[in-house]
């Protein structure tokens, strides 16, 4: 499966070009190919698959050449997974016929309850008898090599890398550092000013903390800690320039026996009424995390979690607003604080009831199981005290199923055993109508993914 790459200049919905998008009850989807590059050597047109998502469900893309029909040949497709409300680019490489023309190139994008088909022309090639010969054999020696290329768009990333801008000279000091889920391993290096490397090592392929020193200096010196991210495919850098002094750091803070080097965010920007995932790295036992708007007023806060991951639910907006998350990390009697920014922008409006044939609200309507999703909702509507039922589909690392309610808090947590082939939650017993989200978490660290599903608690 092709991995797809965000890029921020992608097209919505809207932009574009006519017949290429469809509405669905729960948004728009829409998709475009065009031709990149054509190996008339290899016999390789490479083309980019554009998709805008803009529906609250994933929806899967499936792309393939038409030739003319052969006997007993095979269809050769890419496939992605496209996230809610998102848009992907992916460059996919198409295999040229060696012989009979080739038709056009079609993908298909699956949402629920839809299918949209987009198609491009073949490029133009002229190609010799010794060309074809030459490019079919190239083919028939590069199917392997063509399925690794497939993985290597699973690049390797330094997700996060925190370390202080002034240190003392000849003391120790220490840098935080976050992988991406690519990622395989990692070393790191401590670059002097004239270019010598005065420390390096190996660092653990997902998080961890850096303790490092720099030599005494009598005068200021600058020094550059490279981190590498690295897997079969490639490797990806990331640097710091830290400033170390002679003298002792004017105004030097107290020490504190808690440490919180860093903190992001999954996604900058993220439609009202969905979760912002909130990531950090601390050794703190207790802390808060709170979501704060431009008046400095609490719109949704969440514990701090062991696991380095903490939920909260985006507010209502009109309009694009910034908002500030703040984390809080506490030990004892010291604390730490450190704040990202977050945009939430205007989500549309859920389709009105009976706009699905046959059923009354479609909250109560079970949606059909994502591909490679754990869990299951067999409904999503439960009364007041009801037990709300979660089917386990698949068995990962550290699954774990929560409710939590609408401002992010968790109400209720089940960690799934490998025995496990459903897990029960009861509904909050409510006075009115009230949604809430049930999150499947699984992974390790901070490479951990979630899956979401909302349910409607109905009153008795």
């Amino acid at each position: 499966m092709l991995a797809p790459t965000r890029r921020r200049d992608l097209p919505s919905a809207a932009m574009l070009p006519a017949g290429s998008q469809i509405a669905v009850p729960t948004g728009q989807i829409a998709g475009a190919l065009r031709l990149l590059s054509v190996d008339v050597r290899q016999m390789v047109a490479t083309y980019e698959l554009m998709v805008a998502n803009q529906t609250k469900a994933p929806l899967a893309a499936f792309c393939y050449a038409v030739g003319a029909p052969q006997r007993g040949g095979r269809l050769r497709w890419s496939s992605i997974t496209v996230p809610p409300m998102s848009s992907v680019a992916v460059p996919i490489d198409i295999e040229l016929p060696k012989r009979g023309p080739l038709r056009k190139i079609v993908a298909e994008l699956h949402a629920d309850g839809a299918q949209l088909v987009v198609d491009a022309e073949p490029p133009s090639i002229r190609r010799s008898f010794g060309m074809v010969k030459a490019a079919g054999v190239a083919v028939a020696l590069g199917l392997g090599a063509l399925a690794v290329g497939a993985y290597a768009l699973e690049r390797p990333r330094v997700a996060a890398l925190a370390a202080p801008n002034h240190v003392q000279s000849g003391a120790t000091f220490q840098a935080a550092y976050a992988f991406g889920a690519g990622a395989t391993s990692g070393d790191y290096a401590l670059d002097a000013p004239d270019g010598r490397e005065i420390a390096h090592g190996s660092v653990s392929a997902q998080s961890g903390v850096l303790t490092l020193k720099v030599p005494a200096a009598h005068a200021e010196r600058r020094y550059e800690l490279r981190l590498t991210a690295r897997n079969a495919f490639g490797s990806a850098d990331r640097a710091a320039t830290i400033v170390a002094g002679a003298q002792p750091l004017p105004a030097a803070r107290p020490r504190v026996a808690v440490h919180l080097p860093t903190v992001w965010v999954q996604d900058e920007t993220v439609p009202s009424g969905t979760p912002i995932t909130v990531r950090y790295i601390t050794d703190a036992e207790t802390g808060t995390v709170k979501l704060l708007d431009q008046d400095g007023t609490e719109r949704a806060s969440a514990l701090l979690s062991a696991r380095g991951s903490s939920l909260l639910i985006a507010p209502d907006v009109q309009t694009q607003e910034d908002f500030r998350v703040v984390v809080v990390a506490r030990r004892g009697s010291a604390s730490a604080e450190a704040q990202v920014p977050v945009r939430v922008v205007h989500a549309d409006a859920p389709p009105a009831a009976g706009a699905m044939p046959g059923v009354a609200d479609p909250a109560q309507a079970a949606p059909a199981a994502v591909a490679g999703d754990p869990v299951v909702m067999p409904a999503k509507s439960f009364a007041s005290g009801e037990g709300i039922v979660v089917s386990v589909a698949r068995h990962l690392p550290n699954l774990r199923v929560s409710l939590l309610d609408e401002s992010g808090q968790e109400l209720q947590v089940v960690d799934v055993s490998p025995d496990d082939d459903r897990v029960v939650l009861e509904a909050p017993r409510v006075s009115t109508d009230t949604r809430y989200t049930i999150v499947a978490t699984y992974g390790p660290g901070t490479s951990e993914e979630s899956v979401i599903h909302s349910v409607l608690v109905r009153a008795r």
